[in-house]
């Protein structure tokens, strides 16, 4: 169990390294930073704000909820002793989810300085914080009883 945790704790860990990481690169102008504000904003870029915004609005939660929807339960509970690769798989989905789009909202919030998606990056680590992977989330999670 304590190889799967440090597993689960890696992967958690990995999404945000990579968020610390793009900020790094745009706060010492390694990238530009605001490279699109200012100008012109096109509808393409408002449109792309604007989805982004949306999808960031259904992430999060879905993502919270994802192994708690009867059919995501079902798969982990129906693999028996088997179970944490199943457990696994679907954490790090949920992970994945809340990496990404934390990274896409500092990505556009870097390129067009544009206050809503650093907004929406503030509130993906804070629901990001309640994945954190421990022993008794997993027992409760999978009904394992070790």
């Amino acid at each position: 169990m304590d190889k799967f945790i440090l597993k689960l704790r890696v992967n958690y860990f990995g999404w945000l390294v990579l968020a610390v990481i793009v900020l790094v690169l745009f706060e010492t102008e390694c990238c530009m930073p605001g490279t699109w504000a200012g100008g012109e904003v096109t509808e393409t870029f408002f449109l792309i704000q604007t989805f982004l915004i949306l999808l960031t609005i259904c992430v999060i939660p879905v993502s919270l909820k994802l192994l708690n929807w009867k059919p995501v339960r079902k798969r982990i509970q129906t693999a028996g002793a088997d179970c944490m690769p199943v457990y696994f798989r679907w954490s790090a989905l949920r992970c994945a989810l809340l990496g990404l789009f934390l990274i896409l909202n500092l990505l556009v919030y870097y390129a067009a300085l544009e206050k809503a998606n650093a907004l929406c990056a503030v509130i993906l680590l804070l629901a990001y914080l309640f994945c954190w992977p421990s022993a008794n989330k997993i027992k409760s999670e999978t009904e394992v009883a070790e």
